[in-house]
């Protein structure tokens, strides 16, 4: 199952801000970070592989996990 997260920057992405999701990359253990420069946008993405039935539940815990990750990202790139 691959989420796929993105979130309009106030402004275009800059060198500050690749460094801050290299930075992320380096730490994050549940997906990737990346800024597109032109567009202004930051994206997570993250791939969880399935080994037993899935739950509503088990659903919304994955993606509430992965919404805070996004969301911490996006207030380190725009704080």
């Amino acid at each position: 199952m691959l989420f796929y997260l993105a979130r309009v920057l106030d402004r275009l992405g800059n060198r500050k801000d690749s460094w801050i999701v290299n930075e992320l990359n380096l730490k994050s253990v549940l997906g990737s970070h990346a800024v597109n420069t032109e567009a202004g946008c930051h994206s997570y993405r993250a791939a969880h592989w399935l080994d037993a039935e899935l739950t509503k539940s088990r659903f919304m815990e994955i993606l509430e996990r992965n919404a805070e990750e996004s969301g911490r990202a996006y207030h380190l790139l725009t704080g």
